[in-house]
């Protein structure tokens, strides 16, 4: 959807292999798993987020939160 509205493919069998493997790595520390999130994607694209550095600080802020 996300793709389409700002002009880029995307591949499901990338997202799906990029989830999996993310957490299989995740379950041998014990962490939460990680799953695909709509509504981080569409915050993003509200704000008009262009790179993944913002995904970082996201990441940041959520575990010092």
């Amino acid at each position: 959807a996300f793709g389409c509205v700002n002009g880029y493919t995307t591949s499901p069998n990338r997202e799906l292999i990029a989830i999996n493997v993310t957490n299989t790595v995740r379950s041998c520390c014990g962490a939460y798993l990680a799953i695909g999130s709509f509504c981080r994607s569409a915050l993003k694209n509200k704000c008009g987020v262009r790179t993944r550095a913002a995904s970082i600080i996201m990441a940041v802020v959520f575990i010092v939160a």
